[in-house]
């Protein structure tokens, strides 16, 4: 299982987006740039007029991203043409007129990437600039879409559906829980690209999965909007939801495309562990555990077997199970040694059963440690963002 975070490049643009005027004050931004910057020291007597930075139109930003220059083309274009909410309109729509002219595949590897960069835009200033990032990938996808279905729009699709769903702390009580709420843009966008997918690749395993994990994400942000981890039954015992949409729908859908995914064994491993998570949720523990007790004869991954005993874990505790819970925390734990979401719980366990010296003992060197130690559990909900979104630029070559 490959653990997930923003690319270094998405980061790279959010720290671009929010110190451009800082560096454009002391450098030209590029070899587009003659002015001097805008804080060129000079008086205006002494240039004769007061230079401003040229604005690269799009044709020069993609041809420095298919040069190989990909970060710097993609913060120049957040810097300088998404600086306000009509520069991000104005780059879209010169974006729909220029991106056929290109070459295809990277075409649409750099709409996606400027998604990228909308959606981090949009994130640090959310009452500034509107979400356009399900714009921008719909004019990748129909740049696509002019051509039979190939491996490299199957990868965009990927990439694009990871990218909508978007890091695990949208999901767990992070800034922005509402982002996969119904209405919401993400969730717009998500069933634009998911219809344009089933078009193109009909049941396809892989989008299936992915898919299915953006249904899976809905329910994990539902539940963390009312402050509750639980893994129960949607029922009354959670207040009434507000959304446009009912959650067990999404379970639902959760589960088909899960099911569609097990048809590829090189995915049945992650796809049986998803489908033990939503019978979970359904309030299904019998149809969980036996999904969780599979999952090791489908796949080698030691992050995806973690995840199984883990949720094993989490479940027979919470029917009271404590012994069986210990059992299989403890299996978890020798799997990853010090992930926190394995041992934490089998601390409180064993200290609520009396031994407390075993308890202490699993518990100081997480105290000790300066970092924490890897925990799958963390990149559960946006697994794939990562892989995919760095397998695009080779791929688009």
């Amino acid at each position: 299982m490959t653990a997930i975070r923003l690319t270094s490049h998405c980061v790279g643009v959010v720290i671009a987006a929010l110190s451009v005027r800082a560096a454009i004050a002391h450098v030209p931004s590029s070899p587009f740039d003659v002015s001097g910057g805008r804080g060129d020291s000079r008086t205006t007597s002494q240039q004769g007029v007061l230079s401003r930075p040229v604005v690269p139109n799009l044709d020069d930003l993609f041809a420095l991203y298919a040069a190989g220059h990909e970060s710097e083309a993609l913060d120049r274009l957040v810097s300088q043409r998404f600086e306000t909410e009509a520069d991000v309109r104005l780059a879209i729509k010169e974006l729909d007129s220029r991106i056929n002219t290109w070459p295809r595949n990277e075409a649409a590897a750099f709409a996606l990437e400027a998604a990228s960069g909308a959606i981090l835009v949009n994130a640090v200033h959310p009452s500034a600039f509107q979400p356009h990032f399900g714009e921008i990938l719909e004019i990748g996808a129909k740049t696509l879409r002019k051509s039979p279905p190939s491996a490299f729009e199957h990868q965009w699709f990927l990439a694009a559906v990871a990218l909508l769903t978007g890091p695990a702390s949208d999901m767990r009580g992070g800034a922005t829980p509402s982002s996969l709420h119904p209405g919401s843009a993400r969730m717009d966008a998500l069933k634009t690209l998911h219809a344009r997918s089933s078009d193109r690749f009909p049941r396809d395993p892989e989008l299936a999965l992915e898919w299915g994990i953006t249904r899976e994400a809905a329910v994990q942000a539902w539940l963390y909007s009312w402050g509750t981890t639980r893994h129960v039954e949607l029922d009354a015992a959670i207040p009434s939801e507000p959304w446009s949409a009912d959650p067990r729908q999404w379970l639902d859908d959760a589960a088909s495309a899960f099911e569609t995914a097990k048809s590829d064994p090189a995915l049945q491993g992650e796809a049986t562990l998803r489908s033990g998570l939503t019978d979970l949720y359904r309030g299904n523990e019998p149809g969980a555990l036996a999904a969780w007790l599979q999952v090791p004869a489908f796949t080698h991954d030691r992050g995806l077997r973690y995840l199984a005993l883990m949720f094993t874990g989490r479940a027979r505790d919470h029917d009271g199970s404590a012994d069986a819970a210990i059992d299989a925390f403890r299996s978890a734990a020798a799997e990853y040694p010090g992930a926190q979401s394995a041992v934490i719980p089998l601390a409180a366990l064993l200290y609520l059963s009396g031994r407390q010296d075993e308890a202490a003992t699993l518990v100081r060197p997480i105290i000790a440690a300066q970092a924490p130690a890897t925990d799958p559990w963390w990149t559960y909900t946006d697994e794939h963002l990562a892989e995919r979104m760095a397998a695009i630029r080779p791929a688009a070559k």
